[in-house]
C-alpha cells in the first residue's frame, strides 16, 4: 500500500509539473500572438454566426471603437449574411461600413464544432495609398538607375533643340514649337529628379537645424533663380526655432512651396509669406509658406498630395512636387498639410531638444 502511495504522489507530481510546463507554454504562445495580431497593419476580428466576436486586435478598434468581445456587432451583418450563404468558402469583398471603404478578406475555420469566420479587415484607402508607393518607391529606383541614359539624350535632344531656335529667329512657328519641345524637355529633366528623391528618402543625415539661418541661405539661392520675387517674400521666423531634419530634405521641401507660393501668388510685394513657430507645448516648430493667390477648391484639396496629380498645365508641372516633398517629410518624422485659410501650406518639423 505505501509503495502505492508513493508511487500515485510521484505521478502526480510529474503530472503537476507537466500541467505547468503546458500552461506556461500556452501563455506564451498566447502573449505571442497578442503581440503579432496587435502588430498587424491590418484590423482583424473573429465571430461567429451571430455575429458575436470572439476576438479582436488593436486595429479593429481603430476603425470600429464600439467593438468588444463577446458582444455583438452590427458592422459585420453583410460579411455574416455572406459567409452563411456558403459557409466553407473563403472571400474577399470592398463594402462600405458607415462611411468608410473596406477590404475584406474572410476565412470560415471551424473551432470544438464552433464554426466561425476570421476576418481581415483594410481601409481601401490605405491599401491604395500603400500600393501607390510601393510603385513610386520602385519607379525611384528604377528612374535612380537611369537617370544618366534618360539624361545623356535629353541633353543632346536640348542642345539640338537651342541650335533650331537660333538658326529660326525670323520664323515664328518654329520658335514655338521649339519652345514646347523645351518645356517638355524641362519637365521630364524634373520628374526624373522629383521621383529619384523617392529613392533618396530613406538616406537621412539628420541634423539640429537653426530656421533662421537656413532661410538666410535658402533665400539668397532662391532668389538668384526667382529674381522677380525680389521684395516679394515676406519672412516673420520667431527667435531659438530649431529643428531636427535633413538639410537637403528641408531645401527640397522649402524650394517646391516656395516655388508653387509664388508662381500662385499675385506677384506683388509681400505677395509670399514665410512665419515660423515654435508650436506651444508641442513637439514640432511650425513653418508656414503663405500666398494671396486665389484658394484651393475643396476638390482639389482632396487630392493636393496624390502623386501625378497638377493644377498647372500638363507641359509645366509633373504633378509628383507635392508627393514627393510630404514623403521626405514623413521620412523625417515631420509632417505637410494645407491649411485653407489663411491659404498656406504647412511644414511640422520635429523640434530640436537640448537636455
Amino acid at each position: 500500500m505505501s509503495l502505492l502511495t508513493s508511487y500515485s504522489a510521484s505521478y502526480l507530481s510529474s503530472a503537476s509539473e507537466s500541467v505547468q510546463k503546458h500552461r506556461t507554454a500556452y501563455e506564451q504562445i498566447s502573449a505571442l500572438n497578442k503581440v503579432v495580431l496587435n502588430r498587424m497593419r491590418e484590423a482583424v476580428m473573429v465571430v461567429d454566426e451571430a455575429r458575436r466576436v470572439w476576438l479582436h486586435n488593436r486595429q479593429a478598434l481603430h476603425y470600429f471603437p464600439a467593438l468588444k468581445v463577446n458582444q455583438t456587432t452590427p458592422v459585420v451583418n453583410e460579411v455574416v449574411r455572406r459567409w452563411r450563404s456558403n459557409p466553407r468558402m473563403f472571400f474577399e469583398t470592398n463594402l462600405m461600413i458607415g462611411d468608410l471603404d473596406m477590404n475584406i478578406r474572410a476565412m470560415p475555420v471551424l473551432q470544438q464544432e464552433t464554426e466561425l469566420l476570421i476576418l481581415f479587415i483594410r481601409a481601401e484607402k490605405e491599401r491604395q495609398a500603400e500600393a501607390q508607393s510601393v510603385k513610386l518607391a520602385s519607379l525611384g529606383l528604377l528612374t535612380a538607375n537611369l537617370a544618366h541614359e534618360i539624361r545623356n539624350p535629353l541633353s543632346a535632344m536640348r542642345q539640338a533643340n537651342g541650335l533650331m531656335i537660333e538658326s529660326s529667329e525670323d520664323d515664328p512657328m518654329t520658335q514655338k514649337l521649339c519652345g514646347i519641345i523645351d518645356n517638355n524637355i524641362a519637365r521630364i529633366d524634373r520628374m526624373i529628379e522629383e521621383v529619384s528623391m523617392l529613392n533618396k528618402s530613406d538616406r537621412l543625415n539628420k541634423e539640429n537645424i537653426k530656421l533662421v539661418d537656413f532661410w538666410v541661405s535658402f533665400q539668397q539661392e532662391f532668389l538668384l533663380t526667382r529674381p522677380e520675387a525680389t521684395g516679394c517674400l515676406k519672412v516673420d521666423i520667431a527667435s531659438r526655432t530649431e529643428a531636427v531634419f535633413d538639410p537637403m530634405h528641408l531645401q527640397q521641401i522649402v524650394w517646391n512651396l516656395c516655388n508653387n507660393a509664388w508662381r500662385h501668388s499675385k506677384q506683388e510685394k509681400n505677395s509670399v509669406q514665410i512665419i515660423v513657430r515654435n508650436e506651444i507645448n508641442g513637439d514640432f516648430v511650425s513653418f508656414r509658406v503663405c500666398d494671396d493667390g486665389a484658394p484651393i477648391s475643396s476638390d482639389m484639396q482632396e487630392h493636393l498630395f496624390e502623386p501625378f496629380f497638377t493644377t498647372q498645365n500638363v507641359a509645366q508641372g509633373t504633378g509628383l512636387g507635392l508627393y514627393v516633398a510630404r514623403e521626405l517629410a514623413h521620412a523625417n518624422r515631420g509632417d505637410l498639410r494645407y491649411i485653407a485659410y489663411p491659404k498656406a501650406f504647412e511644414i511640422l518639423l520635429p523640434k530640436a531638444r537640448y537636455d
